[in-house]
């Protein structure tokens, strides 16, 4: 613990990683958004519709839901966010969908 505690970190908003619920429940619902004329798997379709509920609720988000916010949020303050691997797309960890498949 020594170690951490010679770190000089700057003080001000420049660390605050902060977002308002507002945002992040508008942010949510735009990530999930599915287009009314694709067919998702229902598991996906569920999944997608938990989320939305627990945001809407405020109660509920799991580390998954957490995660996407935490990309969606990064993304609207005009950062880069790469996710790479392949299990972003074949949703061997089912929180990673994100590439969905019309079916």
């Amino acid at each position: 613990m020594k170690e951490w505690s010679k770190l000089d970190i700057p003080s001000g908003d420049v660390y605050d990683t902060s977002v308002p619920q507002g945002t992040l429940v508008a942010l949510g619902k735009r990530a999930y958004e599915i287009p009314e004329d694709l067919n998702l798997h229902p598991l996906v379709a569920k999944t997608y519709a938990t989320r939305i509920e627990s945001l809407e609720k405020g109660e509920g988000i799991d580390f998954a839901n957490a995660e996407a916010l935490a990309f969606a949020s990064l993304l609207s303050r005009g950062n880069h966010v790469r996710i790479s691997g392949q299990d972003v797309e074949r949703g061997t960890f089912s929180q990673r969908h994100a590439i969905i498949f019309d079916q």
